[in-house]
């Protein structure tokens, strides 16, 4: 058998791999590009800022995918496998690692104090999916506002991120954090509500085309065993979702054990009550928008999101 020869260079770009394989698989623009662009309506900066602080936010992002398919064992990433399929663990968790590390040296570049503000949102982060971690491992069903705690955390903070980072180049000072806070929170209960409802929609998350069955696709968060939005409101509110828990301990592919899990929940009322919160929260940051003196950009992310 030959073996192949590399060189240290080689080995240096082979072990990066996993971050850059992961890379193909198109992050969010609505939180890397959309968001901070919108915000620019209020905080005016200049061009290539904007740019830099956007391309971080989507490194960030990348990142942040990297660490949870290796933290959720995940077997599929948006229609292929993930990089700790793909390379194996190991190799998966240094290079999210160097990819980590490489982003605090990029943006250290950007401003004195744009590192301590990078971090202290990275650590927000990081306490929010370790809690979505230990909620799964310990089988917890959590009241509302500690899943709006634990959603603010894992999605609100690290959406504030960027807009932080251009308020230290802006001269408009004012106080994002209640419009940020609870546009993280609405998104995590979206993408909880449309990872079961509306497949097809969510942020290109599904390509149905690459797959023959339904399996692969279908309801991932119960194969996730994860304990999303209308999960918790049916498990709080009758003991007819008993074996909704079942099916997450089981991490469960079946596709008829997930169909028979997504009709209780529509029967229990559960997904019509996720749907009625986000609405609920669309008017209120609305409304916040309008208070703090209105801008369209911001109005029309919210648009394209509506559901």
């Amino acid at each position: 058998m030959n073996q192949i020869q590399h060189t240290r260079e080689s080995i240096v770009e082979e072990i990066i791999k996993p971050f850059h394989y992961i890379r193909q698989v198109k992050s969010n623009p609505v939180i890397a590009y959309y968001v901070p662009e919108a915000f620019n309506y209020w905080l005016k900066i200049p061009k290539h800022i904007l740019e830099e602080i956007q391309e971080i936010a989507d490194q960030f992002s990348n990142v942040t995918f990297l660490f949870d398919d290796i933290q959720d064992d995940s077997k599929i990433r948006r229609g292929i496998p993930t990089a700790n399929i793909a390379f194996g663990t190991n190799l998966a968790i240094n290079a999210c690692f160097q990819a980590y590390t490489q982003l605090i040296l990029r943006v250290g570049k950007l401003h004195k104090d744009a590192t301590n503000i990078f971090l202290t949102q990275a650590n927000c982060c990081l306490i929010g999916q370790g809690a979505d971690i230990f909620v799964r491992e310990n089988i917890i069903v959590l009241s509302e506002d500690d899943y709006k705690w634990m959603a603010t955390q894992k999605s609100s903070e690290t959406l504030y991120c960027p807009i932080l980072l251009m308020q230290l180049f802006s001269e408009d000072k004012r106080d994002y954090r209640k419009l940020m806070m609870m546009f993280g929170v609405y998104y995590e209960i979206r993408d909880d509500y449309c990872n079961l409802v509306n497949m097809k929609e969510v942020d290109g998350k599904c390509n149905a085309d690459k797959y023959k069955e339904p399996t692969d696709l279908f309801c991932e968060d119960f194969t996730d065993g994860k304990f999303s939005f209308p999960v918790n409101h049916a498990l709080r509110t009758s003991h007819e979702a008993s074996p909704i828990i079942y099916a997450l301990k089981q991490r469960t592919t079946n596709y008829k054990h997930k169909k028979y899990c997504l009709d209780l929940l529509k029967k229990l009322g559960s997904l019509d009550y996720t749907l009625k919160v986000i609405r609920a929260m669309d008017k209120e940051m609305r409304e916040e928008v309008k208070r703090l003196g209105g801008n369209p950009k911001f109005i029309a992310v919210l648009d394209d999101l509506y559901i």
